[in-house]
């Protein structure tokens, strides 16, 4: 379908291609594949995408369809691919009457979807032989995952459609930025993974290196959801975690919407998140039912601004995932920064975040409390003149560096002469749960001073894939863990 990247027939073939080739990588080390196993590694991946042709998930027809029909397709289609080869296998060329090989065939196809590969994992194992043939399949959906994920290269972009959604925009501009994706045997015996970068001249630092993390993060996630299988059979993973990202600009594609750039963003932020998936799915709720106050509690190292339970990290996380559905955010992270300030400060980065209002900063003579009165006044002017449906975040990151009076007239004064001025306003905030004043407002308090086990080693599996229970099991904070996957990081990428 013209809104995605290609997933027909040629995309079909390089998953082929790039399936039997990991097949005879793995060759060279200890394990042989059979003919049979050859023919369902095939047969899937040229199936594995017929799922996004069809429109079964989505509740309304082609030329009508929403942003969220388009997410309901791609978040479906491995599942509909195994249905799809199931109710017609013949049709797909598959042998005739051979239902369990079709079977098999399906499963491995189904695997290949990311939110589908645990669930039918164990389907897979039931199936240890096929036609009197001992098969791994739970071994070939893996390959094929991670065959899928390497077709990454500007050749599956294709050509844009005169209209294209933002989430279909930043993946065909994701593919394009790729010139090439390799796979080779390293003296370790892992395969090691190889991409060529090559972004526009004129994009920023900030999205160049969130293109990158978005792609390196995505190989790693699959990396580990993977390695179970590649263990199984040989006592050990496969890939290596050390991307080699090699960059450039030559021959490189022209900058995408601002709206497939937030896209990015946002999925690179999200990968930054090492838990506290219920906090985010709570506070965007919140946004959603048109909440004005949403705080995020956790606990600062006493007189710095240092986070220990990753509030900056799901503030984050919320702003770019705001930012990529229209919102116009206005940013204060004085606070983090320096670790103390005034509120006319804090007033004076919303205004500059204003980007179509000239801002002429009063003289600092005339004193604080003149300061935030004038400042405050020309933040509601700006907010005032730009479109009435603009919805706006204001984030205020560590308001326990303001002093106390000053927090008391944020909270009871400004925000809500903000908020009067325009009906779409929602301020986001990190504290470390000393909130003596609150004003008028109702404030919506999330604490993040716990994390989930699970969700963090699964994050930590991206990074190494050595067992967790000596950090999991001490007192470490989210904070402190965060920093060993910093490390971790640096280290992957020879830093």
């Amino acid at each position: 379908m013209p809104w995605f990247t290609d997933h027909g027939i040629q995309h079909a073939r390089n998953v082929s291609n790039i399936s039997l080739n990991l097949a005879s990588l793995l060759e060279s080390t200890e394990v042989t594949f059979n003919p049979l196993e050859r023919y369902l590694l095939c047969s899937a991946s040229l199936l594995h995408d017929i799922g996004m042709n069809d429109l079964r998930a989505s509740t309304r027809k082609q030329g009508s369809m929403l942003e969220e029909d388009y997410r309901k397709i791609r978040k479906r289609h491995a599942a509909v691919s195994g249905e799809m080869i199931l109710e017609d296998y013949e049709r797909w060329g598959l042998p005739q009457g051979d239902y369990v090989l079709a079977g098999v065939v399906s499963l491995i196809a189904r695997a290949h979807g990311t939110s589908e590969y645990t669930n039918t994992i164990p389907d897979l194992e039931s199936y240890g032989d096929v036609r009197n043939t001992t098969v791994r399949a739970p071994l070939l959906a893996a390959i094929l995952l991670m065959a899928d994920e390497l077709d990454l290269h500007y050749q599956r972009a294709g050509k844009i459609p005169d209209e294209i959604n933002p989430t279909s925009e930043a993946h065909d501009f994701k593919h394009r930025c790729i010139t090439s994706a390799s796979i080779d045997m390293n003296k370790s015996k892992e395969i090691e993974i190889g991409i060529r970068l090559s972004t526009p001249p004129s994009i920023n630092l900030e999205d160049r290196e969130a293109i990158e993390r978005w792609i390196v993060a995505k190989l790693r996630r699959q990396i580990s959801l993977v390695e179970p299988q590649f263990v199984d059979v040989y006592g050990h993973g496969k890939f290596s975690r050390a991307i080699k990202v090699t960059r450039g600009h030559v021959a490189a594609p022209k900058m995408p919407s601002k709206e497939a750039l937030s896209i990015i963003r946002s999925e690179a932020a999200s990968d930054t998140l090492m838990d506290h998936s219920n906090c985010l799915a709570t506070a965007e709720d919140l946004l959603k039912a048109g909440a004005k106050l949403i705080l995020f509690e956790g606990s600062w190292d006493k007189g710095q601004a240092i986070d220990n339970d990753g509030a900056e990290d799901l503030l984050e996380t919320i702003v770019r995932r705001a930012d990529a559905k229209g919102y116009l955010t206005l940013r204060s992270r004085r606070l983090l920064i320096n670790k103390a300030g005034e509120a006319s400060e804090i007033l004076e980065e919303w205004v500059k975040d204003i980007h179509t209002y000239t801002y002429s900063p009063p003289d600092r003579q005339v004193g604080e409390h003149a300061r935030r009165i004038s400042i405050l006044d020309m933040l509601i002017t700006g907010i005032s003149r730009l479109p009435q449906e603009t919805p706006i975040l204001l984030t205020l990151s560590f308001m326990d560096g303001l002093e106390e009076d000053a927090k008391d007239w944020i909270l009871r004064e400004a925000i809500p002469k903000i908020i009067d001025s325009a009906p779409r306003i929602c301020t986001l905030g990190t504290f470390s749960g000393n909130l003596t004043a609150q004003g008028p407002l109702q404030a919506n308090v999330i604490s993040v001073r716990s994390f989930e086990v699970a969700e963090v080693e699964r994050y930590l599996q991206q990074y190494d894939p050595s067992p967790y229970s000596n950090i999991l099991s001490t007192e470490f904070s989210y904070g402190a863990i965060k920093r060993i996957a910093i490390n971790w990081e640096k280290r992957l990428r020879g830093v």
